[in-house]
């Protein structure tokens, strides 16, 4: 395949590797190759994962996991948690229109450059995964646009070779930034072109990535104990606020999910607590029934062990201490109060 260059124009080799390439449902016979290049693989039935801990905000995948799926998992398809790279899945057939949303999207920010793919659908398809270096791997927005998710560490996550597309029965290809099928080599995630600047901001969830900073020891007890301990009076000026943001939302996805959780995680610890809990009743309606997710209960648990932590009953006792003295040398300030 051509040369590629750095930003001075001169030529960059490329170590060659050998390609993953053996047979459809290979996971015990391709893995040990994405490992060499940098890649995490991952057990899966088409596009569904076979294991537990291995995605979201919480998995981890190992080299030794790794070797005790190859035993296990000998069999099965293959997706890659991102790590060090970020992928724009680009959805283009039937009613969705991802490649004139990324068009859209380039004029606005600015081309992204050349770069490898993944996609079962051919060369000539604009379906496909395109695959970005990144700094560093920290919480995105779930989709560029409509018909375009992002795929990074934290969430989602990539088919790839052998495994076959249960729709179209075609197998997941790589081809390089000039559209060629690799058939002998696979880029490793520093092989792959940087994402730009401007899209590296306007990917970036800024309303939330301050969230994510520093070590969260996350909430290890059912999701259920800390929805029931939200307030489900009559909902406060604020609670009414945020139910009206969530019936107003056009879609409820993963992003959407994690912010609005947060929110509801704030006002439980606030004046504006009472009738909380009815907020996330909402909020489950709508994204169970609107979400995309294969596994939308797991990830929706995943959040909430992400936003609440296993110290919430601690931040929630000590607002309830504090309200305590409000209401012994305040006067008994209403919870209902908006600050």
């Amino acid at each position: 395949m051509p040369e590629k260059y750095d930003r001075d124009g001169i030529p960059i080799k490329t170590p060659r590797r050998k390609s993953p390439r053996k047979r459809a449902g290979a996971f015990g016979l391709v893995c040990d190759e994405y490992l060499r290049a940098g890649y995490f693989p991952v057990p899966a039935n088409g596009k569904i994962i076979l294991v537990k801990d291995a995605t979201g905000y919480e998995g981890v995948v190992t080299p030794e996991k790794v070797a005790v799926w190859k035993l296990t998992f000998r069999t099965a398809d293959v997706v890659l948690r991102l790590d060090g790279c970020l992928g724009i899945d680009v959805d283009h057939r039937d009613n969705k229109f991802g490649a004139f949303q990324l068009r859209d999207l380039e004029e606005e920010l600015g081309p992204l450059p050349p770069t490898f793919s993944i996609t079962s659908r051919g060369v000539d398809s604009p379906s496909r995964i395109y695959l970005f270096s990144v700094k560093q791997d920290c919480p995105r927005r779930s989709k560029a646009a409509k018909d375009i998710e992002v795929i990074h560490k934290f969430h989602r996550y990539a088919a790839t070779f052998p495994t076959i597309h249960p729709d179209t029965g075609q197998r997941y290809e790589w081809y390089s930034p000039e559209g060629e099928l690799l058939t002998d080599w696979l880029p490793s995630p520093e092989d792959l072109p940087p994402l730009p600047s401007a899209w590296e901001n306007y990917l970036s969830r800024k309303d939330s990535a301050h969230r994510s900073q520093g070590t969260r020891v996350l909430l290890q007890e059912p999701a259920m104990e800390w929805e029931q301990s939200l307030n489900r009076g009559e909902l406060s000026e604020a609670a009414n606020r945020l139910l009206d943001d969530v019936n107003g939302c056009p879609h409820i996805g993963h992003e959407e999910l994690l912010l609005f959780i947060f929110n509801i995680e704030d006002l439980s610890c606030s004046f504006s607590a009472q009738g909380v809990g009815h907020v996330l009743d909402a909020l489950k309606d709508k994204y169970f029934a609107e979400t995309n997710d294969s596994d939308p209960l797991r990830e929706y648990e995943n959040i909430v062990r992400w936003v609440a932590t296993d110290h919430w009953k601690e931040k929630r006792s000590s607002w309830n201490t504090f309200m305590n003295w409000v209401a012994h040398f305040g006067g008994g300030r209403r919870a209902s109060n908006d600050d």
